[in-house]
C-alpha cells in the first residue's frame, strides 16, 4: 500500500479494516471456459463474423494479433454517428495505433479475421493511459476508446445473448451485474466496492511499467482476457460499466457515466 492510500484506523467515528486481494497482472491468455453459464454456443458465435453487429462481438484492430469485446454501438454527441465502444488496449493498444486504424470482427489473431471483407469501422478517439511506478504513481481515469462504424456496416443496438440496452445506470454494492464477452460468454456476479484505486502490473517484474487507476468497481471475476471492452449490465438492462480486466479474484470495471462524459458520446 502506497503512503497516500493508508486508511485511519477509524474514520469518521466508524472503525475500518483492510481487505486483501490478489495481485493484478495483465496477461494474454485467452480462455473459453464460462463463469455462470452454460455457453458453449454463444461463445462459437461470438468468435465468429456476424452481421449485423452488435454487442458482445470479437474485434480487433486489423493485422494486429489480439482479441477484445465489441462492448456496444454507442452515438457520437458531436456527428451523431455510430461507433464502437471498446477498451483502449483492444482498439488502438493503448496509443500503438493512429487514427483510422481498421477495426476487425471477428479478430484477424485469434478467428482468422485476416480479410477486408471483415473490417466494420476505423479507430476514431481514446483516452491517453499512461504507466507509471509505485513510487509516483499516475492515476488514469478510464481504458476506453471509440471507433467509427464504416457507412455500409449495419448494427444493432443489443447485446447478443443479453437483448435490448435500456439506458443507464449507476453502480452500487451488492448490485447484480453480468457481461457478454468473447471469451467467457454470458456471465453475472455481485458488486464488491466502488470508487476504488488500484495498479496493475505489465508483467511480475513491471515495477516501473504499473498502470494506475481510480474510480474502478470491483465485482465478483464475471471475465478474462479478451473480455476486454464488454458493457457490464444490471438485472434490467441497463449499463452500469466498462469491463477493463480481471485478476484470479475480482473484475474490474468503471462506471459508465465516466465513459460517456470522457468520449462525449451517448448509448
Amino acid at each position: 500500500m502506497y503512503n497516500n492510500d493508508i486508511i485511519p484506523k477509524v474514520f469518521l467515528g466508524i472503525k475500518t479494516d483492510v481487505i486483501e486481494v490478489d495481485e493484478i497482472i495483465l496477461n494474454n491468455t485467452y480462455s473459453n471456459s464460462s463463469l455462470n453459464f452454460n455457453n458453449n454456443n454463444l461463445i462459437q458465435k461470438l468468435q465468429s463474423r456476424v452481421r449485423p453487429i452488435e454487442g458482445g462481438l470479437e474485434i480487433s484492430p486489423y493485422r494486429d494479433f489480439s482479441a477484445g469485446t465489441l462492448g456496444g454501438i454507442v452515438f457520437d454527441n458531436e456527428t451523431n454517428l455510430p461507433c464502437i465502444l471498446s477498451n483502449s488496449h483492444c482498439l488502438d493498444s493503448r496509443g500503438k495505433f493512429s487514427k483510422g486504424t481498421p477495426i476487425s470482427q471477428p479478430s484477424v489473431g485469434l478467428s482468422g479475421g485476416a480479410y477486408k471483407r471483415n473490417i466494420i469501422g476505423y479507430f476514431l478517439k481514446s483516452i491517453e493511459i499512461k504507466t507509471s511506478s509505485q513510487t509516483n504513481p499516475i492515476y488514469n481515469i478510464a481504458d476506453c476508446a471509440i471507433a467509427e462504424l464504416a457507412p455500409e456496416i449495419k448494427y444493432d443496438t443489443t447485446i447478443l445473448g443479453i437483448g435490448e440496452i435500456r439506458g443507464s445506470s449507476d453502480p452500487f454494492p451488492n448490485l447484480l451485474v453480468k457481461k457478454v464477452g468473447r471469451s467467457t460468454g454470458l456471465t453475472e456476479g455481485y458488486i464488491k466496492t466502488i470508487n476504488l484505486s488500484t495498479g496493475i502490473k505489465a508483467s511480475r517484474n513491471a515495477s516501473e511499467n504499473t498502470l494506475f487507476y481510480k474510480n474502478l468497481v470491483r465485482c465478483d471475476p464475471i471475465g478474462s482476457a479478451g473480455d476486454s471492452g464488454s458493457l457490464v449490465l444490471d438485472p434490467l438492462n441497463r449499463v452500469v460499466g466498462l469491463f477493463s480486466f480481471s485478476s484470479n479474484k475480482y473484475a474490474y470495471f468503471t462506471p459508465i457515466d465516466i465513459i460517456l462524459n470522457l468520449l462525449n458520446i451517448s448509448i
